[in-house]
């Protein structure tokens, strides 16, 4: 149903439906807020949208999926690249591309804080690399879009030698571009 605002545009009906299921004790995942966050800042497809009559917030302004990756955070639900992609592509939209390199960076923080714990796991179980090729690689695809809505971000907002950056601090960093 979250996804169906998210293709709607209905960022108000979405937080309701959210509402709505924390409610009844249905517990929110990374699927969820990832729909939640990418419906910030999109146009409503009905011209009667419960989103500008009831709620104004997120039509310009990509600090409602802030607070909703905050909330994330706070609840323990992990986020991945996918999510990093919604919020960027967010802040992309409203012509915010500080707000998407800040998104990029906090996802790089993340990825760097993940590899640490993943290495200390590593030592500790006698992993190999062939014990988890799978997680890597769906990791870097799930990335990668991150960093495509970042330079997307950019180049909207007429950064071209920011985006120029990013594409090359891609490929340093071993993420391959679509």
């Amino acid at each position: 149903l979250i996804d169906a605002c998210h293709r709607a545009g209905e960022l108000g009906v979405a937080l309701d439906v959210l509402h709505r299921m924390t409610k009844k004790g249905i517990q929110p995942d990374t699927t969820t807020y990832t729909s939640l966050i990418a419906t910030v800042a999109r146009v409503p497809k009905s011209g009667n949208s419960r989103l500008h009559q009831q709620r104004q917030y997120g039509s310009k302004d990509p600090d409602m999926a802030f607070v909703l990756l905050n909330q994330m955070t706070q609840k323990r639900i992990p986020s991945s690249g996918k999510t990093y992609c919604a919020l960027i592509d967010v802040c992309g939209r409203c012509g915010r591309s500080d707000l998407a390199l800040k998104g990029l960076r906090m996802m790089l923080r993340q990825k760097k804080k993940e590899d640490r714990i993943l290495k200390q796991r590593q030592t500790n179980a006698g992993w190999t690399p062939t014990n988890n090729r799978y997680r890597e690689a769906e990791r870097l695809n799930d990335e990668v879009g991150a960093w495509t809505a970042a330079i997307n971000a950019c180049g909207k907002s007429g950064r071209i030698s920011t985006a120029i950056r990013l594409f090359h601090t891609m490929d340093r960093l071993g993420v391959t571009p679509n």
